[in-house]
Order: structure tokens, then C-alpha cells, then sequence
């Protein structure tokens, strides 16, 4: 379900976007750029916090909103004197841009303007951004539509019971992985910007709340268990972390979270990502196999994707054997390595065959010789 925002007016349009600056930005204060009349230079509305750029965000009441607009609208703001000197433009339309065009436009611009962050809010993303915030709806759309969109306010947990149930869940969730998870051998990532190489077991040590990371590697070579793993370090380290896979989302990223959590809590995964933000634990979003994801539902769960980690504060980490499948201007990308001659040996190990066993040797990834380590045992000594 998806709010009309048509209805707006341009200048409720212009205060929804000062409020969500405010509320999903949590900018120190925000406010409208100028008065009717004045030269504006392509933005609407100056965002400010500590410790970042200033963020300025584009408006446009469309019914429309196409690739040519969002390259015009881009344009607008970079040949014109740049003001309050910002390091992130957000474009806001009330359209929809649920668009292929759209996507790579907007994937060329952000390639072609490297030190200028560039975000699109559409109808879709708007949405998202308010169905968990009912005053918003109800000052902007009135009290009818905040009752039919927007999640009962009943269903909220009372601060304290929520932040329990948050420490509850992170329990729980590292309770399945630890009893899930063999042991862990390392492997190698390479940090594809600098060309340095990490260990997978020091992971969770090398990330920094705020910055995404993509990790990329061909079928097999132990991403899913790389996530897994890091999910269980980073609850260590006290993150709370979101596990989810990419091949079940059908549409609704706010849905599969609820789903995928569930086993674990009994709150949503915004009162999650509210509770997180109260403790000031750190909040990230595992996505593993966007590779998997449904070809004709990748634009929409990249957008979700974006919406919901700018919306919760969130550190995305995704997988994929895909470099293109999830761009983010600021994501590391790191691509894990094959095994090394000793990786390969300790990886015959933990699944139970004899290091020494040139039986394996045919056999490239980790999945690979993990199976077929398991699979040695159960044949007859002598057996090729």
C-alpha cells in the first residue's frame, strides 16, 4: 500500500521532506531553502548534522517522474553554485520511479559526480519512510488515511519492552547461528578500492557503522557461511544484526524482515532498528544471494534496500556472485578469494577427511570440498 502523494500541494510536498530530513535523516535541523520568487540554484530544503556535510534535497510534485527529469534536476544543482556547500543531494518526487531508465541514470550520474552523493526518493520510497510514522501521516494526509495505512499504534512495545526484547533476540539469533555454524575456516577478501587483502575472521573488526559493504564471489565459495559467521561476530561485538536472503523477497522488504526475524522476537524489525538506535548498538542488514533475488523484483528490492537502511540507520552487508546486482555510492566492495593450498587443507579437516587426501584435489571451492569431505568418509579405504 502506497500513500497518494499527488495529493500534496508543493509546499506541503516541501515540508514533508523538511520533517523526514528531521525524522529519518535525524538531522541536527533542517529547513526550507529560500521563498517563492528567489533563485533557489536546484534545491528545496538544507539539511545539517554533526559531523557530516550538509544534505540538500530537490522536490518535484510529478505525476511523471522520467530519467531525462532526474538528469535535468541533477544538472540543475551542479552548474549552479553548489549552496550550503553540500556532500549529498536527495532528489524527492511524489511519482513513482520504479524504472529501468531511471536506475541506470541514476547509476551513471552518481559514476560521473563521484564526490557528490545522490539519492532518489520516490512514491515508493516516501511510503516506506512513513508507515511507521503515524504523526507524519496524520499532520500531512489527515487522521482517515493514518488509521488505514499506517500499522495499528497498539502494536508498538513500550520503550523498555522493546530495547528487552531487542537484547532477547540478539541472544536468540546468535544461540541458532553458534549451533548451526561448523567451525570457521578464513579465508581471504581483497578490498577491491585499495587492493589490500583482510581476513574473513577479522570482518567484523574491519567494518564501521555507516559504511556498506558488498561482497562478491562465484557460487560456492562460502558467502552465505561468511554471513553467517559475521552476523555471529558482530552480535559479539554488540551489533544487532538482521540475517535475511534475498531469494524470498517477493516485493515487500518490510514483510520479509517481520518474517525472517520472527523466529527470534515478537516485534517488528523497525521497533528492532528502534530499539537499536535507543541502545545505540549498531544496526546492520545482512542480505545474502542478491544474485538469487527474482530478476523482475531486483530494481525494487535495491530501492527498499536503500530506503530502509537510510530510513533505520542501518550498515547494509550483501552478497552476490554480481557486482551490479546492489550499488551504494559509499559500499566497499571486497571479493573473496579461492582457498589457499593451506585454507584448502584445513577446510578438508573441519568436515572430517584426512588433509593429505588427493582424492579433493579436483575440487575448486569451499562448498565443493566441504561436500565432498563429508561424502570421503562414507567411502571405502582404497576407493577413487
Amino acid at each position: 500500500m502506497q500513500l497518494n502523494l499527488g495529493d500534496l500541494s508543493w509546499e506541503a510536498v516541501e515540508r514533508l521532506v523538511v520533517a523526514l530530513a528531521r525524522e529519518v535523516d535525524q538531522a541536527r535541523e533542517a529547513r526550507r531553502y529560500g521563498r517563492p520568487g528567489q533563485q533557489q540554484h536546484g534545491i528545496d530544503v538544507g539539511a545539517f548534522f554533526d559531523g557530516k556535510p550538509t544534505t540538500v534535497y530537490q522536490a518535484k510534485r510529478y505525476e511523471k517522474f522520467t530519467a531525462r527529469d532526474l538528469r535535468n534536476a541533477v544538472s540543475t544543482f551542479v552548474q549552479g553554485t553548489r549552496p550550503l556547500n553540500a556532500g549529498r543531494l536527495v532528489l524527492v518526487t511524489t511519482a513513482d520511479v520504479a524504472d529501468t531508465r531511471i536506475e541506470d541514470e541514476l547509476a551513471a550520474q552518481r559514476a560521473t559526480l563521484p564526490d557528490l552523493r545522490i539519492d532518489l526518493w520516490g512514491r515508493e520510497q516516501l511510503s516506506d519512510m512513513l508507515v511507521d510514522r503515524p504523526d507524519l501521516v496524520r499532520r500531512f494526509f489527515g487522521e482517515e488515511t493514518m488509521r488505514i495505512f499506517c500499522r495499528p499504534l497498539g502494536t508498538r512495545s513500550a520503550s523498555s519492552a522493546a530495547a528487552g526484547e531487542a537484547k532477547a533476540y540478539a541472544e536468540r539469533l546468535a544461540a541458532h547461528l553458534g549451533s548451526q555454524l561448523p567451525e570457521t575456516v578464513s579465508l581471504d577478501l581483497l578490498i577491491a578500492r585499495t587492493g589490500e587483502a583482510i581476513a574473513s575472521r577479522t570482518l567484523a573488526d574491519w567494518m564501521t557503522a555507516g559504511e556498506h559493504a558488498s561482497i562478491r564471489a562465484a557460487s560456492g565459495a562460502g558467502k552465505s557461511h561468511l554471513l553467517a559467521r559475521l552476523a555471529l561476530d558482530l552480535e559479539g561485538r554488540g551489533w544487532l544484526p538482521i540475517l535475511v536472503k534475498a531469494s524470498f523477497y517477493e516485493g515487500h522488504l518490510d514483510e520479509l524482515l517481520d518474517e525472517t526475524i520472527a523466529p527470534f522476537t515478537s516485534i517488528s524489525a523497525s521497533q528492532l532498528a528502534e530499539a537499536a538506535r535507543r541502545e545505540r548498538s549498531p544496526l546492520t542488514l545482512l542480505v545474502d544471494a542478491l544474485n538469487e533475488c527474482p530478476v523482475g523484483h531486483r530494481p525494487r528490492l535495491n530501492q527498499q534496500l536503500n530506503a530502509w537502511v537510510a530510513r533505520e540507520s542501518a550498515t547494509l552487508v550483501s552478497t552476490s556472485t554480481d557486482q551490479e546486482d546492489w550499488q551504494a555510492p559509499t559500499a566497499a566492495q571486497l571479493v573473496l578469494q579461492a582457498p589457499s593450498v593451506e585454507q584448502r587443507s584445513a577446510l578438508k579437516r573441519v568436515y572430517g577427511a584426512d588433509a593429505a587426501d588427493d582424492r579433493l584435489d579436483v575440487f575448486t571451492t569451499p562448498f565443493e570440498l566441504a561436500l565432498a569431505s563429508q561424502l570421503a568418509q562414507e567411502l571405502p579405504e582404497g576407493a577413487g
